[in-house]
């Protein structure tokens, strides 16, 4: 949840389902013209009808009015949050290609271009889904921690866990960074913009000029506007 005047952010906060006294009790003490809810979860009705009780809710669809054009063929699939982070994009760099990275429990790999066109994107395992699923299907393999830290000069791991660590943690990163040289070749000033709670270790490991957003998919919601 994120509290913003005009484009200035003023507040934010997370809480997860089990939290939602906390979030109304945020709501009923804070005043505002208009809340905006985007949500990917079916889980959380009882707060909706909160919201639509005590407050101006505006709810985010698929549907809704966006200031980009949507290249895809299953719009109604296509994830609000991926949405709202080429949104968001869209507001940091106008008129220009941007490379959207949102890092997440999966990492998706979205491209926006010049003209406000959401083109498409990728979808593959974040950090911490490659780490689990090797330990859950296969029979020896451990999990691990992904962001524990080995020697980031030495290629390959020497023990099974720096294996299974180096093998997660540069293969997201080759990954990206294949992305990114195959589409500079095409548009040589795109901009990177990155995402997301693991966007901090793509930022600092990336080899090419990023921009870190943290609360790119938030900023993209507020620019939403209200007669849709």
């Amino acid at each position: 949840m994120a509290f913003f005047k005009r484009d200035q952010l003023l507040e934010y906060h997370v809480a997860v389902n089990s939290e939602i006294l906390k979030l109304k009790q945020i709501v009923q003490n804070s005043s505002f013209s208009t809340v905006k809810l985007c949500t990917v979860s079916q889980e959380n009705s009882e707060f909706v009808q909160f919201l639509q009780e005590y407050t101006n809710l505006y709810i985010v669809t698929s549907r809704s009015k966006f200031p980009i054009q949507l290249d895809y063929e299953t719009p109604h699939t296509l994830g609000l949050d991926r949405i709202m982070a080429a949104v968001g994009a869209f507001k940091l760099f106008p008129e220009q290609d941007c490379l959207i990275i949102n890092a997440g429990t999966c990492i998706t790999i979205d491209f926006l271009d010049a003209k406000a066109y959401f083109r498409g994107g990728n979808i593959t395992p974040g950090l911490r889904m490659r780490a689990r699923s090797m330990n859950e299907f296969t029979a020896k393999l451990p999990f691990v921690e992904v962001k524990d830290e080995t020697d980031q000069e030495q290629l390959f791991g020497r023990s099974t866990n720096q294996a299974l660590i180096k093998g997660i943690k540069n293969g997201v990163l080759y990954e990206i960074e294949a992305y990114y040289n195959h589409l500079q070749e095409k548009y040589p000033s795109i901009n990177v913009v990155i995402t997301g709670g693991d966007g901090e270790y793509l930022v600092n490991r990336l080899k090419f000029k990023t921009f870190a957003e943290p609360y790119l998919v938030l900023k993209g919601i507020n620019q939403l506007q209200l007669d849709t």
